[in-house]
């Protein structure tokens, strides 16, 4: 701990990316990660599946990554099933509130 008016050369601890989502999530900032997992709770599908079926309704064409035959099955997962109108809106709500 620094004296008085000095300044501090311990290095500062970087905050990692899923941290700050869970913090942000908490503070009510951004509801989409808890609706991506409720969502794919009722489809049995994963978040990162809801997530690739909304970007496909919404008129996107994602293109995920996969290093492997089992990483490139469950994103097609993301095919096969459709969101409820009501289900991509409240996807678009959360998203939008994200990015204040």
């Amino acid at each position: 701990m620094p004296l008085a008016g000095a300044v501090s050369a311990a290095p500062r601890r970087r905050e990692h990316v899923g941290e700050r989502l869970e913090r942000d999530a908490h503070a009510g900032c951004c509801a989409a990660p808890r609706l991506l997992r409720e969502t794919g709770a009722r489809h049995g599908k994963s978040p990162a599946q809801i997530a690739l079926r909304w970007l496909i309704d919404n008129g996107a064409l994602p293109i995920p990554g996969a290093k492997n035959g089992a990483q490139a099955s469950h994103n097609a997962g993301a095919l096969g099933f459709s969101l409820s109108a009501a289900e991509r809106d409240a996807l678009d709500q959360a998203t939008r509130a994200g990015r204040r």
